[in-house]
């Protein structure tokens, strides 16, 4: 048995990598996929994979690692992760037995898109920072320290370069956390933000009334919409950066006021997004649009 598209390691898992299973002398019925997360010891058996008139099964075998990797945690860094791929065969002729391979392989959350050239695996030592490392601004410093691949861990990388991001506007910007496409944690200061709050009255309930002065109706609940508008004047060496973060899963706003990781830091969702060179400034303008997250309900 052959397994062909594994035979590197740190592969991204938001690529679809197709892996092919030949190398067969004797006719295959059938191919049983078992995937094993060995971090967080889950796992997903009985994938099965009919053969082709070639012999050979083809499948995308992120689909599964996918389902197995945990929800990301930005505090205890979670996003490598070993995986166990078992692959069983099964021959028509019954008689023989099935062919097993074992294999282990580490997975990242992330993914690449074609470019240069660009590989849906990385290396051992390889660093996982996008662009630029921005370690700070007049106002601020980056609270944790970029990474690398060490032997199947993340591990500190001291040898990434700090940048220094500019900051156009005199008052109190906000500072972003947010997932990169290779599954580090990188920061990204925006100089001027904007917040909304917006509340919506559902329909009211009428009421049997006995006296004019007594009320006729009941309000009886609200919806409501906070908003977030974040603004940027951004040098060219760091466009790559917002354009990574626009495409994070995993974005948070710092707050001040925290006393811990849960309440200093706050999960947002990216709505809407634009850039526009200025070459007065000679910056890009950039804006992302963010919902936060509503805690009450407004309801009697």
């Amino acid at each position: 048995m052959t397994i062909n598209g594994l035979e590197n390691n740190y592969y991204l898992t938001q690529n679809d990598i197709w892996v092919t299973i030949n190398g067969f002398t004797e006719v295959v019925t059938k191919v049983v996929i078992d995937f094993k997360n060995i971090t967080t010891n889950n796992e997903l058996k009985g994938f099965e994979c009919s053969a082709s008139i070639e012999n050979d099964c083809s499948l995308n075998v992120c689909f599964p690692v996918r389902a197995l990797m945990p929800e990301p945690d930005h505090v205890n860094i979670n996003t490598l992760q070993s995986f166990q791929i078992k692959v069983t065969v099964k021959f028509k002729n019954t008689s023989l037995p099935d062919e097993v391979v074992t294999i282990n392989k580490y997975f990242i959350r992330g993914g690449r898109d074609k470019y240069g050239a660009n590989e849906w695996h990385l290396n051992d030592g390889y660093s996982l920072i996008v662009n630029k490392w921005i370690s700070g601004g007049k106002s601020w410093n980056s609270p944790t320290p970029p990474l690398k691949i060490s032997g199947g861990s993340l591990i500190e990388d001291d040898a990434v370069q700090n940048y220094i991001q500019e900051e156009k506007k005199s008052c109190n910007g906000l500072l972003i956390k947010y997932l990169n496409s290779l599954g580090c944690y990188q920061y990204f200061y925006f100089d001027k933000y904007e917040l909304k709050n917006k509340t919506k009255a559902a329909k009211t309930v009428n009421r049997i009334t006995n006296r004019l002065r007594n009320d006729n109706f009941q309000n009886i609940g609200y919806s409501e919409t906070k908003t977030l508008t974040l603004y940027s004047f951004t040098e060219k060496e760091l466009q790559l950066n917002f354009e990574d973060l626009i495409k994070s899963l995993h974005i948070f706003y710092f707050d001040s006021n925290g006393i811990d990781h849960d309440s200093s830091w706050h999960l947002i969702r990216l709505d809407d997004n634009s850039s526009t060179w200025n070459n007065y400034e000679n910056a890009f303008e950039n804006k992302a649009e963010f919902t936060l997250p509503n805690f009450r309900t407004l309801e009697i």
